[in-house]
């Protein structure tokens, strides 16, 4: 079935997108606000949430749907899925769940990460842009001069920003804008901010993102990622396959 999606036209120019964070930073709340914004403006998305799974029972929650009730009763496709022990932040068949979205006529694809820390940078692999979501007063300048996940960011949201965090939120936007400028030189990704709750900063930021997306098609460098992702696919299929011969009942035999 992905085979067969995967040869759908559409999926060459259909946008994945993912929205990664530590835990607790608003990630569905802010996608539920940005989906709306989607919506409005004749896009279809769709979302796929993953959730951490329990290593002592394996279940999840699989409660996303829960902070995004408005996507959910809308025209978009919002599916939480558990992570079943994969780590790196999404679920083993994220990226197959995404091909199937993107053939099904759904675009833009949003993938929510489960909370993740700065070595967690699998979402590179699955997705045309990364958007990183920090709380205000996450950190200093040399927190976003680390190594890791820092260096795959493509857009940096300071979420939360209203009320008494709002002067909190615009010290973190410049301290991280500054810092990623000394990592990252000219690729340094834009900053912005953003309230779900006041809905202020969404139509911006869907602005930046649609700009980020339409350059890296004109230069061809939306092409050459995807290139590199289909050899991560095949190359984390191959290893969990023989991952997998291995752990059966008598494993692999001489």
């Amino acid at each position: 079935l992905v085979a067969r999606a995967s040869a759908e036209p559409r999926l060459a120019t259909t946008a994945r997108i993912g929205l990664t964070g530590p835990a607790g930073v608003g990630k569905s709340t802010l996608i539920d606000t940005l989906g709306q914004h989607l919506l409005q403006a004749g896009h279809r998305p769709a979302v796929l949430a993953v959730d951490p799974s329990s290593r002592r029972t394996g279940g999840s929650l699989l409660g996303d749907q829960t902070r995004m009730p408005r996507l959910a009763r809308g025209d978009a496709f919002v599916r939480p899925s558990p992570t079943r022990g994969h780590l790196g932040g999404a679920g083993a068949y994220t990226l197959e769940a995404a091909i199937l979205c993107a053939a099904a006529g759904f675009e833009p694809v949003l993938i929510e990460t489960v909370g993740v820390g700065q070595n967690e940078t699998e979402i590179d692999d699955l997705v045309d842009l990364v958007v990183l979501l920090l709380q205000p007063g996450a950190g200093d300048e040399v927190q976003g001069m680390k190594r890791g996940l820092f260096e795959h960011v493509d857009v940096l949201v300071v979420a939360k920003a209203d009320g008494p965090l709002l002067g909190v939120a615009e010290e973190t936007r410049a301290r991280f804008a500054g810092a990623l400028r000394l990592l990252r030189g000219p690729t340094a990704p834009s900053v912005a901010l953003v309230s779900a709750q006041e809905g202020t900063g969404i139509a911006e930021l869907w602005q930046v993102i649609e700009a980020q997306l339409d350059e890296r098609r004109q230069s061809g460098a939306f092409a050459e990622r995807r290139a590199r992702q289909r050899r991560a696919w095949f190359r984390n299929g191959l290893v969990a396959a023989l991952t997998r011969a291995v752990d059966a009942p008598g494993g692999l035999r001489e």
